[in-house]
């Protein structure tokens, strides 16, 4: 799913045709995905604008995990889950589930309590990751 999203191979107009079937089969098993799975599918359908399957799989992951934690997500990925999840609302949809976004807020208070303690700054400073979070939030 990811590789689709990031060649833009989509077919938009083609209602059932194969990416949209695809985008579907892989929203139905979010129960079963980590968290890293579930940034990366997140930003994925939302890049392809598959706002329905996107819908279901943030609410089988949520349903699945309510204490979801993204330790040891890397910075990027919570930004493209943030970002995913930001077009889902612009999407029309009011119903994100609340426990996925507890957990981005988790994450960014951890990275920012870090970095300005400084012990983020010591194992280097990811600006592209927290520029795709800024770009999230």
């Amino acid at each position: 799913l990811w590789s689709f999203a990031t060649l833009v191979w989509f077919e938009p107009k083609a209602e059932g045709g194969f990416s949209e079937q695809f985008a579907a089969a892989a929203a139905s098993r979010g129960a079963e995905f980590s968290s890293r799975d579930l940034a990366m599918s997140t930003w994925a359908l939302a890049t392809l604008r598959a706002a329905s399957p996107l819908r279901e799989l943030s609410s089988r992951a949520s349903k699945a995990r309510p204490g979801l934690s993204l330790t040891g997500l890397a910075a990027k990925e919570v930004g493209g889950l943030a970002w995913g999840l930001g077009r889902l609302c612009t999407a029309g949809s009011t119903d994100t589930e609340q426990n996925l976004l507890d957990a981005i807020a988790e994450y960014v208070q951890k990275e920012i309590a870090g970095c300005a303690t400084g012990t983020k700054l010591t194992a280097g400073f990811d600006c592209r990751g927290l520029a795709m979070l800024a770009r999230g939030l």
